[in-house]
């Protein structure tokens, strides 16, 4: 004995399961969405003593992703920290210049303490510097990732009902 099953509207079926049709725009415009916030976030909480840092953030959207980052090359000693070394002192100098600190004293003793311990990663709140994390790490935990599942599904719903 045989049964056949005829299922009616089989092709928009299959249309409407196709991840192209319902869930690749959908997913995209959240990932964007994400970018940006984070790429916001990050600005926001980058050191402004030049502000070249967070003027450099910037956001490459890809096909069903995104790159967040930076390209100057001080980033992961902020975004990290480093270990225990010994900073040029002219740097430091030139530094302490722009604080309007005097250069030659303050220095070498700055010098002295990275020697000894490094440096903390650090990011801004307002104007209030906070170490433990950098500016990247801190944006990633201000996105609020689930309004943007959220509308992901909206957008997918909705698409699955045209």
């Amino acid at each position: 004995m045989t049964i056949k099953v005829k299922i009616e509207g089989e092709a928009e079926l299959q249309k409407k399961l196709s991840f192209n049709n319902t869930f690749k725009g959908p997913i995209k415009n959240g990932i964007k969405e994400l970018a940006f916030k984070f790429e916001r976030e990050a600005k926001k909480a980058s050191p402004r003593d030049t502000s070249r840092m967070a003027s450099s953030i910037s956001t490459q959207l890809r096909d069903a992703s995104a790159i967040v980052g930076t390209n100057v090359q001080y980033a992961p000693f902020i975004e990290f920290g480093t270990k225990p070394h010994f900073p040029p002192l002219d740097a430091l100098r030139a530094w302490l210049g722009k604080k309007g600190r005097p250069p030659k004293s303050a220095a070498f003793a700055i010098a002295l303490k990275i020697s000894r311990e490094g440096t903390k990663p650090f990011h801004l709140v307002g104007r209030s510097k906070v170490e433990g994390e950098g500016p990247f790490t801190f944006a990633l935990s201000k996105l609020k990732i689930r309004g943007t599942v959220n509308n992901i599904g909206k957008d997918a719903q909705g698409r699955w009902k045209r």
